[in-house]
């Protein structure tokens, strides 16, 4: 109980630190809502800079992760590739930025009618564990290329690489454009929820191979006798 509730302290402050941190990015894009072309170029650039000059330290961070990854599928998989997606976004921004004409019909003739590309704010990203820094760094290159703010959470078994990311972006970029946030879990359930239900679950779905029940002084449910999955379904006892 008492490990359980020092967990549930920790997530309690990350998740505050996340809402100050959201609160901080809101009022930023309320203010210049509409970062200039010279800025969003100049935070595509710090990005870049940030995986060319810690590619060997990423490379670390994520074998770290994993337990082992071998090093040149980190830089040809996902190093190489995210770079070559900034360096792009950075020649594009210029034609991506421009208002874009559209047809105007019959009954407007004398009108005309165009598209103006418009940040929506502060964006939330998510990343996945099994590709992290190509997973995390192309969505935050559309992010920015677009004049967005950006918080991101990644992994809960990527922190080695997390933590070196967090690092390196405090270092170049403002908290209120760009945080990445450790210990900070997905917004899915509430973490008591989820300490209850998974309690109460494993009290109502247990179940026991035919002949256990005597043994774990506990009583098998009539015509569910079996084991449990990976999943956590009872399946028949084979």
């Amino acid at each position: 109980m008492a490990q359980t509730a020092q967990q549930l302290r920790r997530i309690d402050v990350a998740e505050n630190e996340a809402q100050r941190v959201f609160t901080l990015q809101r009022q930023a894009y309320l203010r210049t809502p509409y970062p200039s072309y010279e800025e969003r170029r100049e935070n595509l650039h710090k990005l870049e800079r940030i995986l060319v000059d810690n590619a060997s330290a990423i490379a670390d961070a994520i074998s770290a992760d994993f337990g082992h990854r071998a090093v040149e599928e980190t830089l040809m998989a996902e190093l190489f590739t995210s770079v070559d997606g900034l360096r792009d976004a950075q020649k594009k921004l210029g034609k991506w930025m421009r208002p874009q004409s559209r047809h105007v019909s019959v009954l407007f003739a004398t009108g005309s009618n165009r598209v103006i590309p418009m940040p929506k704010g502060v964006v939330g990203v998510v990343s996945p564990w099994n590709y992290p820094l190509f997973l995390t760094a192309g969505p935050l290159t559309s992010i920015l290329a677009a004049g967005n703010r950006a918080m991101v959470k990644m992994a809960t078994n990527s922190q080695h690489l997390c933590r070196l990311l967090a690092e390196k972006c405090a270092a170049v970029f403002p908290e209120d454009t760009l945080a990445i946030l450790p210990g900070v879990r997905a917004p899915v359930h509430h973490a008591r929820d989820r300490h209850l239900d998974g309690r109460q679950a494993q009290r109502r779905d247990r179940a026991v191979q035919p002949g256990q029940d005597r043994e774990r002084g506990t009583e098998g449910l009539p015509g569910q006798a079996g084991h449990r999955g990976p999943a956590g379904h009872t399946r028949p006892a084979g």
